[in-house]
């Protein structure tokens, strides 16, 4: 096996010559069904709002505030679903954690935050 595979296969309960528990191998099929679901419908919703954005920016008049309703629950739904999943994943022992991405946006937002501050005070 691999280091991926043995740091994936750590959290199940891995039985005589490598081979996995049919317990366990049920635990992480219904994990992967889960995922499946839960990214099915949410990413289903999120493509509906955005269709229904998309019809609503063709119209010769259209109301800007509920076009910024429905992205602000594009953005809600897109980070419902990533919790969701990454707790189905988490539960088994394979989520995925990206720290130096994670780290990156934080020194984005920071900068950004000192931009605006600066910006205000010349203003």
């Amino acid at each position: 096996m691999t280091s991926e595979t043995n740091k994936a296969s750590d959290n199940l309960k891995v039985v005589k010559d490598d081979m996995v528990s049919f317990e366990d191998y049920k635990e992480l099929q219904n994990a992967i069904e889960d995922m499946d679901a839960l990214s099915q419908e949410g990413f289903y919703q999120i493509i509906a709002i955005s269709r229904l954005i998309l019809k609503s920016l063709e119209m010769p008049r259209n109301d800007l505030e509920d076009i910024a309703y429905a992205v602000e629950t594009i953005k809600g739904k897109a980070q419902e679903v990533m919790g969701c999943i990454n707790s189905a994943a988490e539960n088994v022992g394979c989520h995925y954690s990206n720290h130096e991405s994670s780290r990156k946006r934080y020194e984005a937002f920071r900068q950004s935050c000192k931009d605006d501050a600066l910006n205000l005070s010349q203003q």
